[in-house]
C-alpha cells in the first residue's frame, strides 16, 4: 500500500509539516515512522488530513471535526499504528475496558462491604431483640414491686402501727401482771378454803 511522507502532504496541502503532524497528533492519525522521510500516512489517512484541513479553514472546531472523521472513516482506526500516534478507537476501547474494569472492582468492593454489613446488621439485630427481651422483663418485675410497694403502710403508718404496737405490748404486760395478782388472790382462797383456821390462834390450856 502506498505511503506519503510528511513533508509530501504538507505540500499538497499547503500548509507545514509541523501543522501535518500536529493535526496527526490532535485527532489520532494513524501513521509510521521512516528513516528517509520521517513519518509516514497511508492514503487514507490522508484523505482524513485532506478533511482536517477543509473543516480547519472553515473555522470548525475539534468535536464537529472528530465527529465527521467517525462518520466519513469509521474504519480509520480499527488497528493500532505502526508507530507515533495511537489509534483512537484503540484508546477508547482501553479506557472503556480500564473503567469497566475499574467499576467492576468497586463493585465486588461495595458487595463484599454490603455483605459484612447484612452480617454485622442481624447480628446487631439479634442482640437488640434480647436486650428487649431482657429489659422488659425487668419492666414487668418493676411494675410488680410497685404493687407489692403499694400495699406497704406509708412512714407515717408506720410511726402510727409502731405506737400501737407498743401501746399493745404494754396492755399485754399489765394484763400479765394482773393475771399474775389474780392467780396469787386465788391461791390464797384455796388455801383458805381448805384450812380456814390456819390464821387463827391456838387457845392456851
Amino acid at each position: 500500500m502506498e505511503a506519503y511522507s510528511t513533508s509530501v502532504v504538507a505540500s499538497e496541502m499547503g500548509v507545514s509539516p509541523e501543522t501535518v503532524l500536529d493535526w496527526a497528533k490532535e485527532f489520532h492519525i494513524p501513521c509510521a515512522p521512516s528513516e528517509e522521510v520521517g513519518m509516514q500516512f497511508q492514503a487514507e489517512t490522508v484523505n482524513i488530513l485532506r478533511t482536517i484541513k477543509a473543516l480547519k479553514d472553515n473555522n470548525s472546531g475539534f468535536n464537529t471535526i472528530r465527529r465527521k472523521i467517525s462518520v466519513n472513516y469509521p474504519d480509520a482506526f480499527d488497528s493500532a499504528p505502526a508507530s507515533g500516534f495511537p489509534a483512537l478507537n484503540l484508546i477508547q476501547r482501553a479506557v472503556e475496558e480500564s473503567v469497566e474494569k475499574k467499576f467492576i472492582e468497586i463493585l465486588e468492593q461495595r458487595l463484599m462491604e454490603m455483605t459484612d454489613v447484612s452480617e454485622k446488621y442481624a447480628q446487631a439485630n439479634y442482640t437488640v431483640g434480647i436486650l428487649t427481651a431482657q429489659a422488659q422483663a425487668m419492666e414487668d418485675l418493676l411494675l410488680r414491686y410497685k404493687a407489692q410497694l403499694k400495699l406497704l403502710p406509708t412512714p407515717d403508718q408506720w410511726d402510727q402501727l409502731s405506737q400501737r404496737d407498743q401501746q399493745q405490748q404494754q396492755e399485754i404486760q399489765d394484763l400479765r401482771q394482773r393475771i399474775t395478782e389474780l392467780e396469787q388472790t386465788l391461791t390464797q382462797l384455796e388455801s383458805t378454803i381448805h384450812n380456814p383456821f390456819a390464821d387463827e390462834a391456838l387457845p392456851a390450856e
